[in-house]
């Protein structure tokens, strides 16, 4: 007796072109596998992005503009949904201001006071990178360098609580905290790069 194996048919796939993108920019999503020459509709988060019409292939391919990040609020994780009526498929995304790093506050005034520093758009496109904390003396300097922690997530993001805003008793004037991959400092160090200035009185 002759026993055929049939494969099932592929399920119904949402993929994205560029897993992070800029704010402002266009999200890229192709689609496979749902019904041929039918309406779909597409929404992320939850919020309706309106219907098209697969082609007879049952693919698609469509550009949208999510909303944009609100103050204080450097990326955002996102969720695609696309769906005909009988199948659904999801994709996740980011989006990410430019390049850029922050520290929050701490308590005091002290240099040396503990806060946590916040670094993103570090990694669109590859894997997880380790991010570094030079710190550039007001004569241009450099002092010291740490390493803060590997980014994460689709754009590269870092959260490196309760470290001391200085590692050290740093002289007066305005200091240069410059992030970035490499780890020893340099004058123009390749890939992204962030910068912070830090006055001390």
């Amino acid at each position: 007796m002759l026993h055929v194996t049939v494969s099932p048919a592929p399920g119904p796939r949402l993929a994205v072109l560029h897993a992070c993108e800029l704010v402002g920019d266009r999200v890229n999503l192709s689609g496979s596998g749902f019904a041929p020459d039918a309406p779909f509709d597409l929404a992320i988060d939850g919020v309706d992005f309106g219907q098209s019409l697969t082609a007879r292939t049952g693919d698609f391919f469509t550009a949208v503009l999510p909303g944009g990040l609100p103050a204080g609020v450097a990326q955002s994780a996102d969720t695609a949904t696309a769906t005909d009526g009988s199948v659904t498929a999801s994709a996740q995304f980011t989006v990410t201001r430019p390049t850029g790093a922050l520290f929050t506050a701490g308590a005091g005034s002290s240099p040396r006071r503990r806060v946590t520093f916040e670094a993103w758009d570090f990694a669109p496109s590859g894997p997880e990178v380790r991010l570094y904390l030079h710190y550039l003396a007001p004569s241009g300097r450099a002092a010291a360098t740490v390493a803060l922690g590997e980014s994460r997530g689709q754009c590269g993001a870092l959260i490196a609580p309760g470290r001391p805003l200085f590692p050290f008793r740093p002289t007066s004037g305005t200091w240069t905290l410059l992030i970035d991959t490499v780890a020893g400092p340099t004058d123009r160090p390749p890939g992204r790069v962030a910068r912070l200035r830090v006055s001390v009185g």
